[in-house]
C-alpha cells in the first residue's frame, strides 16, 4: 500500500513528463463545471416558467358550467367565473346538445346564453337557472362534452374542455338548507296570520297600559258584584209553601 502511494506521488510530482495528463484533467474539470452551470440554468428556467404559469393562472378568468341539483327533484344549471379577472365573449359548444324532459314546452339550448354567449362575466359572478327535474330523465343522455372559449384581460384567448356529467349525482342524498326563499315563505305565513288579529273597526288590535288597567278594573268590579252576599239569592219566605196547602197523604 505504501509503495502504491509513493508511485502515485512520484507520478503526480513529475510535471514535465506528464503535462498531457494534467491538460486532460483540466479539460474534464472544465466540462464538469460547464455541465453543472448548464443544469443550474435549466433548473432556473424551469422554475421561472412554473412561476409564470402560476402567475397567469392566478390572474386569468376561469369560466365553468356545471349541474347543480337541489335537495328536491330540481336540477339547476350554473355558469360561473372562478378566476380573478373579467371573462369576455364567452361561448359554449356542447356535444351532444342539452335536452330536458320538457322539450315540448321549451328548448334549453335555444336560450340566448347558448346561442349568443355572454359578453362579460365578472370574477365570482354566478348565473344559475332552472334546467330540469329528475322526473322523466330515466332514458336521457346525461353526459356532455363542453368546449368553452373566452377572452381575458389584454385580449388573450382561452379554451377549456369540460365534462358536464349529470350522472355523477345519481344515488346521492342531499341535505336541505333553508335559504332566502324559505325565509320569504315563512314571512308570508306570519303576515297572513297577523291579518286575522284585527279589531272590528279595522287595523291591528292594540291596547295601551291605561286600557289594560281599565279593563282589569271592570273585570274586578264585575266579580265583586257577583260575589256580594244576599244579592241575587232566593227569598226564604217565598220559597216555603203554606202548611195548609200541603197535599194530603
Amino acid at each position: 500500500m505504501i509503495q502504491v502511494v509513493q508511485d502515485l506521488w512520484q507520478f503526480l510530482s513529475d510535471w514535465e513528463h506528464h503535462q498531457g495528463f494534467w491538460v486532460m484533467v483540466g479539460a474534464v474539470s472544465g466540462a464538469v463545471s460547464a455541465a453543472i452551470i448548464l443544469a443550474a440554468a435549466l433548473v432556473a428556467r424551469s422554475q421561472l416558467r412554473e412561476a409564470q404559469v402560476l402567475r397567469e393562472n392566478q390572474t386569468r378568468p376561469f369560466v365553468v358550467i356545471e349541474f347543480h341539483p337541489e335537495a328536491s327533484s330540481v336540477i339547476n344549471l350554473r355558469i360561473s367565473n372562478l378566476g380573478s379577472t373579467m371573462g369576455r365573449d364567452v361561448r359554449f359548444a356542447i356535444t351532444p346538445p342539452l335536452l330536458t324532459s320538457h322539450e315540448a314546452q321549451w328548448h334549453v339550448i335555444d336560450m340566448q346564453i347558448f346561442q349568443s354567449g355572454i359578453r362579460s362575466i365578472a370574477p365570482g359572478r354566478v348565473i344559475e337557472f332552472f334546467f330540469d327535474t329528475w322526473i322523466g330523465r330515466n332514458n336521457m343522455n346525461d353526459r356532455h362534452a363542453v368546449r368553452i372559449t373566452y377572452r381575458g384581460e389584454g385580449g388573450r384567448q382561452y379554451q377549456d374542455e369540460l365534462d358536464l356529467d349529470l350522472g355523477v349525482f345519481l344515488g346521492m342524498h342531499f341535505i336541505r338548507r333553508n335559504g332566502l326563499h324559505d325565509i320569504h315563505k315563512q314571512l308570508e305565513n306570519i303576515a297572513a296570520t297577523l291579518r286575522d288579529f284585527k279589531a272590528s273597526g279595522g287595523g291591528l288590535l292594540t291596547m295601551s297600559s291605561t286600557d289594560l288597567a281599565k279593563r282589569d278594573e271592570e273585570w274586578r268590579q264585575s266579580f265583586e258584584e257577583r260575589a256580594r252576599p244576599g244579592e241575587n239569592a232566593p227569598d226564604s219566605n217565598s220559597a216555603q209553601e203554606p202548611e195548609g196547602e200541603r197535599p194530603g197523604p
